[in-house]
């Protein structure tokens, strides 16, 4: 049985092959290419889709210098396809103690849009649901950004 990070390890490689790229790039351009079967509107060109993002909490881990890479020349060509949409990275931010996220180098990437924050309290074991009450504020003050 293999570790969860062993799987993220192994998912992180995405990013070192360039077929794997070339097919999830092949793919948002399909995407963004289809017709909303409610409105008629190309996806690309449809206002009531705001935003692509990258990927859900993406990370280099031991591929961290191809993630680097990466993310500049995949949200690049995201913009290129859906140049009226905004792009994001979908990362969890700086909070998170996952130095392998990269997120100061790879959030200055030109095409990315903005930047989302996503917080897991108590997975990263700021917060605990036993001791509530003691562990409540510091958790949320954490997450505004003040460490402790």
């Amino acid at each position: 049985e293999n570790s969860w990070d062993q799987f993220q390890n192994f998912s992180a490689r995405f990013y070192t092959e360039p077929e794997a790229r070339r097919l999830f790039l092949d793919f948002v351009r399909m995407l963004t290419g289809r017709t909303n079967t409610v409105t008629g509107l190309v996806y690309r060109d449809d206002p009531t889709i705001m935003s692509w993002q990258l990927g859900n909490e993406p990370r280099g881990f031991e591929h961290t210098d191809a993630y680097q890479m990466g993310v500049p020349e995949t949200a690049a060509a995201v913009k290129e396809m859906a140049p009226q949409q905004l792009v994001s990275l979908g990362g969890e931010g700086k909070l998170t103690s996952l130095e392998r996220t990269a997120f100061e180098k790879v959030s200055q990437a030109a095409a990315l849009d903005y930047l989302p924050l996503h917080i897991w309290i108590e997975n990263w074991s700021w917060y605990d649901p036993q001791r509530g009450e003691e562990t409540f504020y510091p958790a949320m003050g954490r997450a505004m950004g003040r460490r402790r």
